[in-house]
Parts: C-alpha cells; sequence; structure tokens
C-alpha cells in the first residue's frame, strides 16, 4: 500500500468489499474539512476516512443520503 493510502474493508449482503482511497478529504473554499469532522483533538481521522471510503463504495457522497441506516451500520461489523 502506498503512503497517503488507506485500504478498508466494508460488508454488503454478507461479501466483503475492499475500498482503497488516499488521505485526500474534501474541505470548503476556507479549508475546513466538509462532512464528517476528525475526533475532538483532531488527532483521530478515521471517521472522515471511513466516510469518504463508504462514500467511494457508493459511487459519491451524494448517493449516502440515499442509504438506509441499518444497511449503513450494518457494512461497518
Amino acid at each position: 500500500m502506498k503512503k497517503g493510502a488507506f485500504e478498508l474493508n466494508f460488508y454488503v449482503r454478507g461479501e466483503q468489499k475492499q475500498v482503497v482511497i488516499d488521505d485526500k478529504l474534501a474541505t470548503d473554499d476556507d479549508g475546513n474539512i466538509i462532512n464528517a469532522k476528525p475526533s475532538m483533538d483532531g488527532q483521530s481521522w478515521y471517521l472522515p476516512l471511513i466516510e469518504k471510503a463508504y462514500a467511494k463504495m457508493n459511487v459519491n457522497y451524494k448517493n449516502l443520503n440515499k442509504g438506509n441506516n441499518v444497511d449503513n451500520l450494518l457494512a461497518l461489523r
């Protein structure tokens, strides 16, 4: 795996799906992270990276709004 790349595994209908993302996160014009934020201390970035990978698995961020919360949580097990 290249530096700055992450491989995450999700489970969709019992089937494992591997998603590879880079470490770049979407920001607004002021450089603020869009969508999920890091931990309160700003040191843990797992939530924004999981969200990015999940969005990639679902084609884009826009498609996340159409998801079912139960399906989303099951994919993280």
